[in-house]
Order: C-alpha cells, then sequence, then structure tokens
C-alpha cells in the first residue's frame, strides 16, 4: 500500500473544513476497492440514463436526448461528485430540462440495498461520510440515524446550555397517553430524528402543543 504523509506543520482548517483525516482515509479504502471487482446497476427512477457502482462511482450512458427541438448524441461519461460542507458527496443529474442535486450514498442505496420496511435515511456504517462503498451502508430510519451519528461521534460533543445552565434534554411524548417515547440530549437532535425545525418543536414544548404527531417537554 502506498504510504501516506501528512504535512503537520500546515496552518489548521477552519471549522468549516471538512476532516482531511477522513478524505484520507476514504482514498486508501478506495484504493484497496478497486482491485475488486466494481458492480454496476441504473440509478433508480433514471434507468435510461445513469448508472451507479459498488465502489460509489457514477456515470451518465450515452444515449440521444433532445436539445433545443433536436436529437443529439450524448456519449457517456463519469460524473463528478461534490463534496459539501456537511461533508457528504452530491452529484448533479439530467431530469428533462431540470437539473437535479442528489446524495451519492442514497442513489447507491437505493440501487444495491433492499428496503423492505422503506427506511428513509441511509448510514454510512464506519462513520466515514466520504466512504459510500456499497459495504459501508446501511439504511435507518431517522431515530436510528441519529443515533447511529451520536455513536460515532459524527454530532459535537458539546452540547448548548439553555438561560438556566441546563442541557435543552427534549422528551417525546405520545400526544394521547403522554408516555414517554424518546429522550434526546439537545433539541437540534430531536429535530433532526423527525425532520423539523427546533423552533416547532421548542414551541410545542413551551406551550404544550403537538409537533409531528407528538407532545414534547424539556427535562429542566
Amino acid at each position: 500500500m502506498q504510504n501516506v504523509h501528512i504535512n503537520n506543520n500546515k496552518a489548521p482548517m477552519n471549522c468549516s473544513s471538512f476532516d482531511a483525516s477522513n478524505t484520507i482515509k476514504t482514498n486508501l479504502i478506495m484504493n484497496e476497492t478497486k482491485v475488486q471487482k466494481e458492480i454496476w446497476k441504473d440509478v433508480v427512477g433514471y434507468e435510461e440514463s445513469y448508472k451507479v457502482s459498488s465502489a460509489g462511482n457514477i456515470k451518465s450512458k450515452s444515449r440521444y436526448v433532445l436539445r433545443s427541438g433536436h436529437l443529439m448524441y450524448v456519449k457517456g461519461q463519469y460524473i463528478k461528485t461534490y463534496l459539501q460542507k456537511s461533508g457528504y458527496y452530491t452529484f448533479g443529474l439530467r431530469d428533462g430540462y431540470k437539473y437535479l442535486h442528489r446524495n451519492v450514498q442514497k442513489i447507491i442505496a437505493e440501487a444495491f440495498i433492499p428496503n423492505p420496511e422503506n427506511k428513509r435515511t441511509v448510514n454510512h456504517i464506519n462513520g466515514i461520510k466520504t466512504d459510500n462503498r456499497v459495504e459501508n451502508l446501511e439504511w435507518a430510519t431517522d431515530s436510528e440515524n441519529t443515533q447511529h451519528a451520536y455513536d460515532k461521534g459524527m454530532h459535537p460533543s458539546k452540547t448548548f446550555l439553555n438561560g438556566r445552565g441546563f442541557k435543552n434534554i427534549t422528551i417525546k411524548l405520545n400526544k394521547d397517553t403522554l408516555e414517554v417515547l424518546e429522550v434526546f440530549d439537545t433539541l437540534s437532535l430531536a429535530a433532526l430524528s423527525m425532520g423539523t425545525l427546533k423552533g416547532n418543536i421548542s414551541k410545542a414544548a413551551r406551550k404544550g402543543t403537538v409537533s409531528c404527531g407528538y407532545k414534547w417537554k424539556y427535562k429542566y
């Protein structure tokens, strides 16, 4: 395996920069994967236009497309992916005259991994967001995804404090029986698990109303 030298004398990157160590790990993993057979499948919903591989690569298919009223031949090619501030790779695809952005891990999971329970999020099993090999991906519920991120240290360890000096520990309740269903260390985690804004859950916790089908309260 090729040795990787990291220059520790470089100036530190700011908080908005991605973790270089994870990128290096991903490059090493991808180099090792090249010796294995790369399997290609059609992108779900775009079977005539795009393919995705078990190693996390994407390419377009050679095809005829209608552009400005004329039928044009477009040669297939590898699609460039973009690393977002969130740490995930995305790519752009054409849907008729629209240009859409998709998460790479999601389209790989859709093509390769069965999802009989219709879970809507995808975990990176080893916690490295840039490692999109199919064996590193799994379907998850919102709650499972949040817990996995917490277990892997993908959420900051520091929690925000409210004005009284306590953590905003947020509790999800059955709206009818008020049974405690789930406890979150922060309001942010609660909102992330439900795919909603923090303000919606915060308002429900303060006023005793319902948000996302549940009642909410703070521990303190």
